[in-house]
Parts: structure tokens; sequence; C-alpha cells
């Protein structure tokens, strides 16, 4: 007879469609897990933002995540232009490097301050200084890459730079106290100037 099963086949079949691959079944769960962390850090991206606005902490601040090497272009003008702005040292090349940072800045649409994932590409004309290579200290290039809402950046361009939301925090923290510091120094320095004694 076409078309029919026996018990023993459909019960094969049935315990064939409920069986999972171990393996399927931990990738899975690693996926949920992931996901509930990265939930979790989106929560943290809002709230940072939320509670720094509504105390209007208007105090730009940029913490360097990572400084990448970039392999420069086989460009002959850019070349050049390093070697011009060598002098009167001896030209020894250039470093291209793609730096990108966390920043709380304000954002040009709205005027709010946000977290920021930023990316820049410069760079450094290195010069023969006494026989040894030593890189400019500022860069000849400094161009804007990438600028972006750190919460509105894609998943996997979140889950990159998440890890360093905590040191964000901490070296903003310790930037901000070091600001207060200097503003009380100077208060005391101008309330001795006017000790008449």
């Amino acid at each position: 007879m076409r078309g029919y099963m026996s018990v023993t086949q459909k019960t094969n079949q049935s315990i064939t469609k409920n069986q999972t691959d171990p393996a399927l079944e931990e990738l899975v769960s690693e996926a949920h897990t992931l996901f509930k962390a990265l939930d979790a850090a989106s929560t943290k991206i809002r709230d940072l933002e939320k509670r720094l606005g509504e105390i209007k902490a208007h105090f730009p601040f940029s913490y360097r995540v990572c400084k990448e090497d970039v392999l420069n272009p086989l460009d002959a003008d850019r070349a050049e232009m390093h070697r011009r702005h060598a002098e009167p040292y001896s030209y020894f090349g250039y470093n291209s490097y793609l730096e990108s940072n966390i920043a709380w800045e304000e954002d040009d649409k709205s005027k709010n301050f946000r977290l920021f994932l930023i990316s820049r590409r410069q760079e450094f004309t290195v010069v023969d200084f006494e026989g040894d290579p030593s890189e400019c200290r500022s860069p000849l290039v400094d161009e804007l890459v990438f600028k972006k809402p750190l919460i509105e950046t894609d998943l996997a361009t979140r889950l990159k730079f998440i890890e360093h939301l905590h040191f964000f925090i901490q070296k903003f923290k310790e930037h901000l106290q070091r600001y207060r510091i200097s503003i009380e120094e100077k208060q005391i320095d101008s309330f001795d100037d006017t000790i008449p004694f």
C-alpha cells in the first residue's frame, strides 16, 4: 500500500524529529546568553545617556579604545606631502593608523550629548632624528571615518566595543575629578590672593 506507514515507522520518525543535536542546543544557548548580555549593555548605554543628560553633563570626553596600523597606500603625492612636512629633518616615511574612541559629546543634529563611537584615520610623518626614526607628535592627516551613537551601531560593532564601556566610565569619572580639583585649587589660590596678610 502506498503512503501507509507502520506504527513503528511513525514512532521512529517522531523520535527523529524530536531529537536535537547537542551541539545545536549549545549554540542556541550560547546565542541566547550573548543576546541577554547585549541587551544588558544596551540598557547600560541608554541609562548612561539618560542620567548624564538629566544633569546636563555637557563635558566632552573621549576615551581611545584602540589604535590599529593601516597599510599605507602607494601614493606619490601623499609621500611628497609628508616629505615636505619632515623638513628640516630627513624624511623616513609615514605611518597610518585607524583610531577608535568612545566619546561623550554633542550630537550635531539634536544638540544633545550622546555616547558616540568615533573612528579617525591619522597619518604621522616619520623623520630621521639623530639616526633614529621618530614619529612627529601631531598627525599631518586626521580624517573622520565613522561617527555614530554607540547604541545605534550594528550588532557586530556594538559587540566589539561594548566591552570597553566600563573603562570609559571609569576614565570619564577620573577626568571629571581632575577637572573639579583643578577648579577648587584655582578658587583657593584666588582666595589666598585676597587675604591682606
